[in-house]
């Protein structure tokens, strides 16, 4: 600490820009932490590390504003009648007090103080307490993709969002007891990073360096890996070149060199062309009658129910709002039992220009129906639990009408059910991140029709198929004694156990095989019942002889097959050379009643 009785580290930075981390590091050295933290979500599962409080209370001075923590035009209280300032400042004084009581050194993280600082630092200043603020820098482009992964929001709008931040807190901060920091620094070597802070800021910390080492090390340990972007990309991204990265490259240099004048000139001309500009900029873009989107507490989106639901880009979070009538859908749906094909179906639906999904793994699965029906309770659930799910998958797919906050939710709680042990929780989290991001994009039209691949949608097709009565479903079924001797046995080894009548066997060919006829005679009789919505598709015959088979599929779907179309698809299909590899094994591994089922759909066993 310094000679005063009370210091505060105000930690002033664009959002996703590291606040957190610092913050939390600042923690660990001996600042007081507020009363009541913002909770984590699964945007940032370890914390924000702020005061509730203090974010909804300057959520409100920008609404008083007609402003909003996405709005990158200039704004302040220096406009509003004298009795507002007043107001203003006691209300920070009694909130400081009550979040921080007579903590001698305590820390405020706030990105939106980097649009008060003025009104805040003199709070400070009537409370006795004087003030280090600490800025953490991160490079825009890394800025800007976190935004548009965590809220949508449109690169322009984050790069101009970012802009206003920086150049906001580092003008009213020049004369104050101020450090900066860079992001990429921090995570590289933490402790030269405060070694660096403490002789800039003359400070001495609460808790020694070498005290709080273990414990921030520990943090780190969790944070994902981090591959900074360089300054050569952001200078030739077409919506950062110009004044983000002129901008960046002074505040890089003010990190090295608090004194440079050359990069505080750069950073005044961009600041005093930013504020003349962004007015008819901001209208330009967002139309002159542009509503502020309502924000969230936190002021930034923070991942939980309302939060990510209002946290959209302002043009889009004024799209109106339609309800999901799965009645208007007709997609079509692969499933099958694991290694019988289903990525080969899928890439010739794609070539024939079906949509499939923006989100797809290497085998063509859709990964957002992965995420919100690849789950245990997925078997107990309702129609009326499926339907909400379906239409959250709709909407992402192809409807697009923004999100509610009711669905956030549904999709945070998704995040903690029972899956099966490949499925990592941060996988899922980027898929959440994805997902929400997708209902707010520009709704898009497919001529051709939409559908997704994911071989588990068998599992479902009973519901699915009322819910969605103009569902195709094709099923993709290949030589039961063959899927008994792959190592893919993920589908029986995790959902044989919970179906009822799964196969209790010791020996695994044969538990592998009862499930793969077992699943079978349930998806025939829910076939038999969906009638022309229900195609079957053998493997076998589609390797055998590829434009029969995809000439049938091709009427199943209501395409024309010319004969050069087919010849095209037919060349993509190749047999693999695991056809057959039941006849390594034998047949002594299975029960006779099951092998005889097998015959009965016609495939080989001998």
């Amino acid at each position: 600490m310094t000679g005063s009785a009370r210091h505060c580290m105000l930690i002033l930075g664009m959002h996703v820009s590291g606040a957190s981390l610092l913050s939390r590091l600042v923690s660990f050295l001996g600042a007081a932490l507020p009363a009541t933290l913002r909770r984590p979500n699964f945007v940032n599962e370890k914390g924000y590390w702020d005061s509730l409080r203090l974010s909804e209370f300057h959520q409100a001075m920008l609404r008083k504003l007609d402003s909003a923590w996405h709005d990158w035009r200039p704004c302040g209280l220096s406009s509003r009648p004298p009795g507002c300032q007043e107001m203003v400042l006691r209300q920070t004084c009694a909130i400081l007090a009550s979040e921080y009581g007579d903590a001698p050194f305590f820390g405020v993280k706030s990105s939106l103080v980097c649009r008060f600082f003025p009104s805040f630092a003199t709070a400070l200043q009537t409370l006795g307490v004087e003030v280090s603020v600490l800025m953490p820098l991160r490079n825009p482009l890394e800025v800007c993709e976190s935004l548009e992964l965590s809220s949508g929001m449109a690169r322009a709008d984050a790069a101009m969002l970012w802009l206003r931040y920086n150049l906001d807190a580092e003008s009213a901060t020049r004369d104050a007891r101020r450090a900066m920091i860079l992001h990429s620094d921090l995570l590289a070597d933490w402790r030269r990073s405060v070694m660096r802070l403490t002789d800039a800021l003359q400070l001495v910390w609460p808790v020694a360096v070498e005290d709080a080492g273990a414990s921030f090390d520990a943090y780190l340990d969790t944070e994902q890996p981090h591959q900074p972007r360089t300054a050569a990309e952001v200078a030739s991204d077409p919506v950062l070149q110009g004044w983000v990265a002129t901008a960046w490259g002074a505040l890089v240099e003010l990190c090295r060199d608090t004194s440079s004048r050359e990069a505080r000139i750069q950073l005044d001309r961009i600041r005093a062309a930013f504020d003349l500009a962004a007015p008819f900029m901001y209208s330009l873009k967002h139309g002159a009658d542009a509503v502020p989107l309502r924000t969230t507490s936190a002021g930034a989106p923070r991942g939980s129910a309302q939060d990510i639901a209002e946290a959209r880009s302002p043009i889009r979070s004024r799209r109106e709002r339609r309800s999901i009538r799965l009645e208007d859908h007709s997609p079509v749906a692969i499933g099958g039992i694991g290694g019988s094909g289903t990525r080969v179906v899928a890439d010739i639906l794609i070539r024939l220009g079906i949509f499939m999904g923006s989100d797809l793994n290497p085998a063509f699965d859709n990964v957002w129906y992965t995420l919100l029906f690849n789950r245990a309770d997925v078997l107990t659930s309702s129609l009326e639990e499926l339907r909400r799910y379906l239409e959250i998958f709709a909407n992402a797919m192809v409807d697009r009408r923004g999100i509610s906050p009711s669905e956030c939710s549904l999709i945070q709680a998704l995040l903690d059910a029972p899956r099966p042990a490949w499925l990592k929780r941060w996988w899922l989290q980027q898929r959440a991140k994805l997902l929400i991001k997708a209902t707010s994009a520009w709704p898009v039209t497919h001529p051709d029709g939409w559908g997704w691949k994911e071989p588990n949608t068998h599992l479902l097709l009973e519901p699915l198929s009322v819910l969605l009565p103009g569902l195709r479903y094709i099923h993709v079924v290949r030589n039961g004694l063959d899927i008994a001797c792959s190592r893919n046995q993920r589908q029986q080894r995790f959902w044989g156990p919970l179906l009822e009548s799964a196969g209790q066997g010791t020996d695994g060919l044969r538990q592998s095989l009862k499930f793969w006829c077992q699943t079978h005679r349930r998806v025939l009789e829910t076939g038999a019942r969906m009638g022309e919505r229900f195609h079957l598709l053998s493997f076998d015959a589609l390797c055998e002889d590829p434009v029969a088979s995809i000439q049938k599929l091709c009427r199943f779907l209501g395409r024309e097959g010319s004969p050069a179309l087919l010849a095209e698809l037919a060349r993509n299909v190749r047999t693999p050379l695991t056809m057959g590899r039941f006849r390594d094994r034998g047949l002594e591994a299975f029960d006779a009643q099951d092998v005889a089922y097998v015959a009965s759909l016609g495939f080989r066993t001998s």
